[in-house]
């Protein structure tokens, strides 16, 4: 099990591998009904494994990615595990939502997908990074993310990049979060603010 998640009397959990495959390679996502100890439903997918960004729930509705092998991203329902879209051959290291969209960094680029059909948005690569699995966060109409030690804004409607730094003293980024105005990077050894973007 890689996460778990309580939603409205059910525990959905995501798992790595299935009995007798390798890890990493084809993942579960399994809702069970508390009260009665039984399984409501299971998803199973051989397009990779759920390792890393837990499972995002939002009106009913489970977003998940997977990581590894072909991967792809999926919307179903909460309730009863039905598939609504499913967007294919696109990993997902970390995401989040927001109004019509949903933000994927797969590694080497931040993708947008409409949160309705999947279909993508846009797509812009993280120019001479590498490969990064932080997170991302939405303010105001702007995400911010952290990739390989520098730091990104950019427009969440067009994916241009508005302004990109490298973070001081050449230590490596984990996370980051925005809030009243103020953007939060942890590195490997400090804890930098900066000033939302306007």
């Amino acid at each position: 099990i890689t996460s778990v998640n309580y939603y409205n009397g059910s525990l959905i959990t995501t798992h790595s591998y299935r009995n007798e495959t390798e890890q990493g390679i084809i993942g579960e996502i399994h809702s069970y009904d508390l009260s009665s100890d039984t399984l409501n439903w299971k998803y199973e997918t051989d397009n990779g494994s759920y390792l890393y960004t837990p499972i995002i729930i939002e009106e009913d509705i489970i977003y998940a990615g997977t990581t590894s092998g072909p991967s792809e991203f999926i919307a179903f329902g909460a309730m009863d595990g039905e598939l609504i879209w499913k967007k294919p051959d696109l990993q997902a290291w970390s995401y989040t939502l927001e109004k019509e969209a949903i933000y994927i960094n797969n590694g080497s680029s931040i993708v947008a997908i409409s949160k309705q059909n999947g279909q993508q948005l846009w797509q812009t690569f993280i120019p001479g990074r590498g490969h990064g699995q932080s997170n991302i966060a939405y303010l105001d109409g702007y995400l911010y993310h952290s990739h390989s030690g520098a730091f990104f804004v950019f427009d969440a409607d067009t994916g241009t990049i508005l302004h990109q730094t490298v973070l001081p003293y050449g230590s490596n980024s984990r996370n980051v979060t925005a809030s009243s105005g103020k953007v939060f990077v942890q590195s490997d050894f400090n804890l930098f603010c900066f000033k939302s973007w306007e």
